[in-house]
């Protein structure tokens, strides 16, 4: 699973500088807590459970437990649809980021969010 997630993944390898570090580390830390209560707040959240949320230039990486089935994909839609600046994957030059693995019982979820500038 885990080469899966680094096959063409700048979050895990070197993302692309889209903007000052600075502004970033401030960026980072406020839409990591959006992000995160975003999920947290969700209609479906009682059958998702959030491990990690962690962003960095314009994107943003969540990983967690699909208790429900199909709970995250409609979490992640409405992330993609809802948040400020959340930037929707144009089929013709991008695909949603979203990964789902079996670990025992567990639906193990990694999935990006990412965001254009403001």
């Amino acid at each position: 699973m885990f080469a899966k997630i680094q096959e063409g993944n700048d979050f895990v390898t070197q993302p692309e500088l889209k903007q000052d570090v600075i502004d970033d580390d401030v960026w980072a830390y406020n839409m990591t807590q959006e992000l995160r209560l975003f999920i947290e707040n969700h209609k479906d959240a009682a059958n998702f459970e959030l491990l990690n949320v962690s962003c960095k230039q314009l994107m943003c990486d969540v990983l967690g437990k699909d208790i429900g089935g199909n709970t995250w994909i409609k979490i992640y839609i409405d992330a993609l649809t809802q948040l400020p600046n959340a930037k929707f994957p144009s089929s013709e030059t991008e695909s949603p980021m979203s990964l789902t693995y079996l670990d025992g019982n567990d639906n193990i979820v990694y999935a990006q969010v990412k965001f254009k500038p403001s």
